[in-house]
């Protein structure tokens, strides 16, 4: 409905206005790399030693191996429910003591310079896709695997139906 409110016909262009008026539609795309990160974990290298908790020192060289996707299903950062979709933990509301936790391209200095890219590339797929597709599939989500590559990828098979809309449906 978000879609359709934003771009009523397929002749309404595509801006960045226009996309950022898409917020539910962020609050999905955040809650699927959150369940799925396309990186699944990211390696740094200490500059300078430092107190990760109180009486442990990283020291400058070690090398940190960070687990987005062990983070991003941590029950006691995303509730009882982490490893189900919930796009509404994205709401302002609910994700403002959370943005530390939720790193699908990295955090920092070193953050991904593309993700802004990413997520307007993202919607504007989305866009054009559910203006002119419905989709549905049998799978459940905990059915779900995941290989985990240098991205992480879906195992075996995940099948989707696609159907035309019509072009009167919302």
């Amino acid at each position: 409905r978000e879609v359709m409110s934003v771009f009523p016909s397929n002749d309404v262009e595509i801006d960045l206005d226009s996309l950022a008026k898409l917020e539910f539609i962020e609050c999905i795309m955040k809650e699927s790399l959150r369940l799925g990160p396309t990186v699944h974990s990211i390696a740094r290298e200490s500059m300078e030693n430092f107190e990760i908790t109180p009486g442990r020192i990283v020291k400058k060289g070690s090398i940190l191996v960070i687990n987005i996707y062990g983070l991003h299903h941590r029950k006691d950062l995303w509730g009882d429910d982490a490893e189900e979709f919930n796009p509404d933990r994205f709401l302002p509301e609910n994700f403002i003591n959370k943005q530390q936790y939720f790193i699908p391209f990295s955090m920092g200095k070193r953050n991904c310079i593309g993700y802004r890219y990413a997520y307007s590339s993202f919607k504007i797929m989305l866009v054009k896709l559910l203006r002119n597709f419905k989709f549905t599939t049998n799978l459940k989500l905990n059915e779900i695997k995941f290989n985990r590559q240098i991205a992480l990828k879906l195992y075996g098979k995940h099948s989707v139906m696609i159907e035309k809309r019509k072009t009167d449906e919302v």
